[in-house]
């Protein structure tokens, strides 16, 4: 191509980042891009963050930060989505909260990387959020509720659990698949069962979720019977055999030790 003209770059850096495996190549790309003096934009500099967030290259992403902010930037919205998880994917934790903090503008993308990003703030960042006026969506709640599971806080849970009641995120079986794996942590299957009955699909992803609860919570029988229904209705992949293998195995074990301990006494 003789003539190279910005659209043209940022369309090949947005092919390689979209590729998800040729992150090397849109860096490669990105620094010829520099070297030839094109002006960059938020276009430009979002695909070649992204690219540092793929590849884990921690210092040359915190350069081309440098360049952000010389170039003003610095408080975009899109460039500053990908500069925090950037360094949520580099493991600088602390680095993509200075990012989120001076930004001027936050969409749900923004406070939902974060949310994800700061387990131990997400509760409160959904808080900050909703009074932002910012509506959450599906990946926000499936990321609080993990980090809610992580910490867990049931009380923080089961408030949560009632809002995706509310605004009909139940409807999403990603959302429900987490609040399985939330209450199977929160060792009460009884609620993880209660939100499987009420999916109206469902893939092998909530049976999974299910099963693995039950052999989890040391319900061998309940994880067995689980499975066998799962297979009538869906196609098992490697998580569903890795589960309820999980699951006879703990009972095995249990059993022994009681074989054991008869024999001794």
């Amino acid at each position: 191509m003789p003539n190279r003209d910005l659209v043209s770059w940022n369309a090949m850096l947005s092919g390689y980042t979209q590729e998800g495996d040729h992150g090397l190549r849109a860096i490669l790309a990105f620094i010829e891009m520099v070297r030839e003096g094109m002006k960059l934009d938020h276009v430009s500099f979002t695909s070649a963050v992204s690219a540092c967030g793929h590849e884990r290259t921690l210092e040359l992403g915190r350069q081309i930060h440098g360049l952000i902010i010389k170039t003003g930037y610095g408080k975009h919205v899109s460039v500053c989505n990908v500069l925090i998880s950037m360094y949520s994917k580099c493991e600088i934790v602390e680095d993509a909260k200075l990012v989120f903090q001076i930004m001027n503008d936050r969409n749900v993308v923004s406070w939902t990387t974060m949310i994800s990003v700061s387990e131990e703030d997400a509760v409160s960042l959904f808080h900050e959020m909703r009074l932002d006026g910012v509506y959450p969506n599906e990946v926000t709640f499936v990321g609080l509720i993990h980090a809610i599971s992580i910490r867990n806080l049931v009380e923080e849970g089961q408030m949560i659990h009632g809002f995706c009641m509310k605004t009909s995120f139940l409807s999403d079986p990603n959302v429900c698949n987490s609040l399985i794996a939330m209450y199977a942590k929160f060792e009460t299957m009884q609620d993880s069962l209660k939100v499987f009955e009420e999916l109206n699909c469902r893939e092998i992803i909530s049976w999974n979720a299910l099963i693995s609860g039950y052999a989890q919570n040391g319900m061998s029988q309940e994880a067995l019977c689980t499975f066998l229904s799962a297979i009538t209705e869906s196609k098992p992949n490697q998580y569903t055999f890795g589960s309820v293998l999980s699951a006879i195995g703990a009972a095995a074990d249990i059993s022994l030790n009681m074989a054991s301990d008869a024999t001794l006494i």
